[in-house]
Protein backbone atom coordinates (compact mmCIF):
# COMPACT_ATOMS: atom_id res chain seq x y z
CA UNK A 1 0.00 0.00 0.00
CA UNK A 2 0.72 3.50 -1.02
CA UNK A 3 1.72 5.71 1.67
CA UNK A 4 -0.78 8.79 2.04
CA UNK A 5 1.99 10.78 3.96
CA UNK A 6 2.02 13.16 0.95
CA UNK A 7 -1.61 13.87 0.95
CA UNK A 8 -2.17 14.23 4.47
CA UNK A 9 0.62 16.99 4.18
CA UNK A 10 -0.20 18.54 1.32
CA UNK A 11 -3.86 18.83 2.94
CA UNK A 12 -3.13 19.99 6.35
CA UNK A 13 -1.23 22.88 4.90
CA UNK A 14 -4.16 23.82 2.81
CA UNK A 15 -6.45 23.95 5.49
CA UNK A 16 -5.91 22.43 9.05
CA UNK A 17 -7.76 19.18 9.97
CA UNK A 18 -8.49 18.42 6.54
CA UNK A 19 -5.14 15.94 6.87
CA UNK A 20 -6.89 14.35 9.85
CA UNK A 21 -10.28 14.57 8.59
CA UNK A 22 -8.85 12.35 5.50
CA UNK A 23 -7.40 10.09 8.36
CA UNK A 24 -10.76 9.58 9.37
CA UNK A 25 -10.69 11.72 12.58
CA UNK A 26 -13.77 13.48 11.15
CA UNK A 27 -14.68 15.08 14.59
CA UNK A 28 -11.26 16.35 15.78
CA UNK A 29 -10.60 17.28 11.97
CA UNK A 30 -14.02 19.66 12.20
CA UNK A 31 -13.21 21.30 15.41
CA UNK A 32 -9.27 21.89 13.72
CA UNK A 33 -11.05 23.51 10.89
CA UNK A 34 -13.61 25.94 12.75
CA UNK A 35 -11.23 27.14 14.67
CA UNK A 36 -8.11 27.71 12.19
CA UNK A 37 -11.25 29.21 10.63
CA UNK A 38 -12.18 31.15 13.84
CA UNK A 39 -8.62 32.45 14.09
CA UNK A 40 -8.72 34.06 10.29
CA UNK A 41 -12.08 35.95 11.06
CA UNK A 42 -10.42 37.45 14.30
CA UNK A 43 -7.42 38.17 12.54
CA UNK A 44 -9.43 39.83 9.90
CA UNK A 45 -11.74 41.50 12.76
CA UNK A 46 -8.58 43.04 14.49
CA UNK A 47 -6.81 43.71 11.70
CA UNK A 48 -2.90 44.72 11.67
CA UNK A 49 -2.48 45.51 15.26
CA UNK A 50 -1.47 43.42 18.52
CA UNK A 51 -4.43 41.38 18.73
CA UNK A 52 -3.94 40.51 14.94
CA UNK A 53 -0.76 39.54 15.69
CA UNK A 54 -1.54 37.43 18.44
CA UNK A 55 -3.91 35.88 15.77
CA UNK A 56 -1.40 35.13 13.97
CA UNK A 57 0.84 33.41 15.68
CA UNK A 58 -1.87 31.44 17.30
CA UNK A 59 -2.54 30.25 13.43
CA UNK A 60 1.04 29.66 12.73
CA UNK A 61 0.72 27.10 16.51
CA UNK A 62 -2.35 25.45 14.72
CA UNK A 63 -0.69 24.64 11.31
CA UNK A 64 2.64 23.82 12.74
CA UNK A 65 1.00 21.69 16.14
CA UNK A 66 -2.14 19.87 13.76
CA UNK A 67 0.73 19.29 10.68
CA UNK A 68 2.77 17.13 13.34
CA UNK A 69 0.02 15.80 14.60
CA UNK A 70 -1.48 14.26 11.00
CA UNK A 71 1.68 13.08 9.91
CA UNK A 72 2.33 11.01 13.36
CA UNK A 73 -1.16 10.21 12.91
CA UNK A 74 -0.70 8.99 9.43
CA UNK A 75 2.39 6.57 10.63
CA UNK A 76 0.67 5.72 13.69
CA UNK A 77 -1.93 4.18 11.25
CA UNK A 78 0.49 2.71 8.92
CA UNK A 79 1.97 0.87 11.24
CA UNK A 80 -1.49 -0.78 12.33
CA UNK A 81 -1.92 1.57 15.56
CA UNK A 82 -5.79 2.60 16.27
CA UNK A 83 -6.38 5.90 16.98
CA UNK A 84 -9.46 7.28 18.41
CA UNK A 85 -11.09 10.44 16.78
CA UNK A 86 -11.37 12.21 20.26
CA UNK A 87 -12.39 15.85 19.78
CA UNK A 88 -10.57 18.84 20.48
CA UNK A 89 -13.90 19.64 22.51
CA UNK A 90 -15.97 17.21 24.13
CA UNK A 91 -19.37 18.56 24.39
CA UNK A 92 -19.31 20.24 21.40
CA UNK A 93 -22.73 22.03 20.10
CA UNK A 94 -22.00 20.83 16.33
CA UNK A 95 -21.59 17.49 15.06
CA UNK A 96 -19.30 16.84 12.15
CA UNK A 97 -21.84 15.63 9.80
CA UNK A 98 -21.44 15.97 6.23
CA UNK A 99 -24.31 18.75 6.02
CA UNK A 100 -22.33 20.90 8.94
CA UNK A 101 -19.30 20.44 6.96
CA UNK A 102 -20.45 20.70 3.77
CA UNK A 103 -22.68 24.56 4.94
CA UNK A 104 -18.79 25.37 6.79
CA UNK A 105 -16.88 25.03 3.99
CA UNK A 106 -19.72 26.95 1.70
CA UNK A 107 -20.00 29.57 4.08
CA UNK A 108 -16.13 30.38 4.15
CA UNK A 109 -15.55 30.23 0.38
CA UNK A 110 -17.94 32.06 0.16
CA UNK A 111 -17.06 35.12 2.46
CA UNK A 112 -12.88 34.43 0.98
CA UNK A 113 -14.53 34.70 -2.52
CA UNK A 114 -16.54 37.70 -2.08
CA UNK A 115 -14.08 39.53 -0.01
CA UNK A 116 -11.67 38.92 -3.21
CA UNK A 117 -14.21 40.27 -5.33
CA UNK A 118 -15.05 43.48 -3.67
CA UNK A 119 -11.20 44.02 -3.17
CA UNK A 120 -10.56 44.11 -7.15
CA UNK A 121 -9.05 46.98 -7.93
CA UNK A 122 -10.98 48.18 -11.45
CA UNK A 123 -7.84 50.12 -13.18
CA UNK A 124 -5.03 47.97 -13.06
CA UNK A 125 -3.02 45.36 -15.35
CA UNK A 126 -4.34 41.80 -16.13
CA UNK A 127 -1.49 40.29 -14.84
CA UNK A 128 -2.07 42.27 -11.16
CA UNK A 129 -6.08 41.11 -11.85
CA UNK A 130 -4.81 37.27 -12.65
CA UNK A 131 -3.17 37.57 -8.98
CA UNK A 132 -5.38 39.48 -7.04
CA UNK A 133 -8.54 37.68 -7.85
CA UNK A 134 -8.33 34.46 -10.62
CA UNK A 135 -5.64 32.78 -8.45
CA UNK A 136 -7.16 33.82 -5.15
CA UNK A 137 -10.65 32.85 -5.89
CA UNK A 138 -9.39 28.95 -6.73
CA UNK A 139 -8.97 28.01 -2.97
CA UNK A 140 -12.58 29.66 -1.64
CA UNK A 141 -14.15 28.36 -5.07
CA UNK A 142 -12.49 24.43 -3.96
CA UNK A 143 -14.42 24.58 -0.62
CA UNK A 144 -17.61 26.16 -2.05
CA UNK A 145 -17.79 22.60 -4.45
CA UNK A 146 -16.40 20.42 -1.92
CA UNK A 147 -19.13 21.79 0.58
CA UNK A 148 -21.77 21.52 -1.79
CA UNK A 149 -20.86 17.28 -2.70
CA UNK A 150 -20.73 16.55 0.77
CA UNK A 151 -24.27 18.52 1.03
CA UNK A 152 -25.24 16.00 -1.61
CA UNK A 153 -23.65 12.70 -0.14
CA UNK A 154 -25.71 10.83 1.87
CA UNK A 155 -23.99 8.86 4.57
Amino acid sequence: MQSNIIIVIILSIILPGSGHFFLGFRKRGFQIILLFLTLRFLKYVFGNNLFGSIFDLATIFIYVYFLIEAIRYNVAIERGAYIADIPIMNNFPIEATNKSIGILLIIAGTILLLNYVFSLPLFDHISYIYEQYIKKSILPLIMIIIGVSLLKYKK
